[in-house]
């Protein structure tokens, strides 16, 4: 009896292992599918990585990838969003503003070329994401500029929520600058699509906007 319990658990423990390996194969990047197997899973830890706010081993986990796949873009634009997140973190390291910038014009460079080349990558969310990052390192204008473009493609956005982000943060931008008949209308779009952001953000507008007129 305890043989066949041996047997069995040892069995168990075989097609699990088996199972692993296979899953372990046959992981393709969602993006660019030419990279599989080893490189997207790495892709997608760091990402697990970065969502649990584990900066530093998501960033150690990718750096060595993009030097070996300089044109891999999803784990270029997964370690600019690490960089990035962790600079606005309290793990904070010098250089992470910087090395996130550089991460997010290498991805998008990296886009970019492909669609030139006839080759467009499906994913549109990299423009929302870097113009977030300008902005909150004050580059107002180079977040508009950025923004704009994710604006462009809104209709091609994963979900409605990838849409009232966009809209959003071009709204903040926008009311940042004191520009705020384009950030109220900005924000009346992304209440129409459900934002509870863009209406507390209208309701700030609106009275930023009416203490500009008062001073006047």
């Amino acid at each position: 009896m305890m043989r066949l319990n041996f047997l069995h658990g040892f069995f168990i423990a075989l097609f699990m292992s088996l199972l692993s390996i296979s899953s372990f194969a046959q992981t393709v990047d969602p993006i660019q599918p030419q990279y599989k197997g080893a490189d997207a899973l790495a892709v997608d830890k760091a990402k697990t990585l970065r969502l649990e706010r584990k900066y530093d081993d998501s960033i150690n986990l990718l750096l060595p990838l993009v030097k070996r796949e300089p044109e891999y873009y999803r784990a270029m634009y997964q370690l600019a969003l690490a960089c990035a997140e962790r600079a606005q973190s309290a793990f904070k390291q010098p250089k992470d503003i910087e090395n996130a910038d550089k991460w997010f014009r290498m991805a998008i460079a990296e886009k970019e070329r492909l669609r030139a080349a006839g080759k467009p990558l499906n994913e549109y969310t990299i423009y929302n994401s870097y113009g977030w990052f300008l902005m909150e390192v004050g580059r107002f204008k180079d977040a508009e500029a950025s923004l704009l473009k994710g604006l462009n493609e809104l209709d091609k956005l994963p979900s409605v929520q990838s849409q009232q982000r966009v809209l959003n943060n071009l709204a903040i931008v926008y009311k940042r600058q004191g520009r705020f008949n384009e950030a109220t209308e900005l924000s009346k779009k992304a209440i129409a699509l459900g934002s509870v952001t863009a209406q507390k953000n209208y309701v700030e507008i609106q009275q930023m906007s009416k203490g500009k007129i008062q001073k006047q």
